[in-house]
């Protein structure tokens, strides 16, 4: 895992590069201290996602090969705007994946708790389609990445069948910010919405139910 751009930029071009990436990855949906898996590392997740492919499935964990050729998303801007840090922002339904990206900016507070300890946890919250609410904790500093919203797994079987295809999924329909470590940033933030459609347009890439 990877708490930084950089780090996790440093992880995604491990698994881009064909020469020498990995043939084969094992996958789950571990993650510490109640984060949300995939949201902490979005650009290795996107670099997983284009360049491999289910091998074998377990009820744990996933065995991925790398793809014959990579599959790449190119995103298009749906909107950009401020908003409050404890706004709900509701997820755009695109005809593809859609992704997200936060820009947060420490208050007075936050730098000097950075520099004499560390900043307190920023808890997302998510609302799915069937109203299912979850949430936990979030590397606020890598949601300046393109990070896929639209598709939040909970478990290795929509993984598996998401990564097979299935990428009409779009089951957020929701995201809040709050938690302590909320607090620590200023109050309004940098909010963008994209859509994902595969690079090559002879791939699959459904509508969304």
């Amino acid at each position: 895992s990877a708490y930084t751009p950089y780090l996790d930029e440093c992880n995604a071009a491990y698994f881009r590069a064909a020469a020498r990436g990995p043939a084969f990855v094992v996958f789950d949906l571990a993650a510490i201290n109640g984060r949300w898996p995939l949201i902490e590392c979005p650009r290795t997740w996107a670099a997983l996602r284009e360049n491999y492919e289910v091998a074998l499935s377990e009820e744990t964990s996933l065995l991925l090969k790398r793809r014959s050729a990579p599959e790449p998303v190119q995103w298009r801007l749906l909107s950009e705007e401020h908003r409050d840090t404890r706004d709900l922002l509701r997820v755009p339904a695109g005809a593809g994946a859609v992704s997200l990206r936060v820009e947060m900016k420490m208050n007075a507070l936050g730098k000097l708790a950075q520099v004499l300890f560390r900043v307190p946890p920023v808890i997302l919250k998510a609302t799915f389609a069937d109203g299912q609410t979850l949430e936990g904790q979030c590397i606020q500093e890598n949601l300046v990445s393109e990070t896929l919203i639209s598709f939040l797994p909970t478990s290795v079987v929509q993984t598996a069948a998401f990564l097979d295809g299935n990428r009409s999924v779009h089951d957020v329909k929701s995201i809040s910010f709050g938690g302590p470590g909320l607090a620590y940033y200023r109050k309004t933030m940098r909010v963008s919405f994209s859509e994902g459609h595969p690079a090559d347009p002879s791939l699959p890439w459904s509508s969304p139910p």
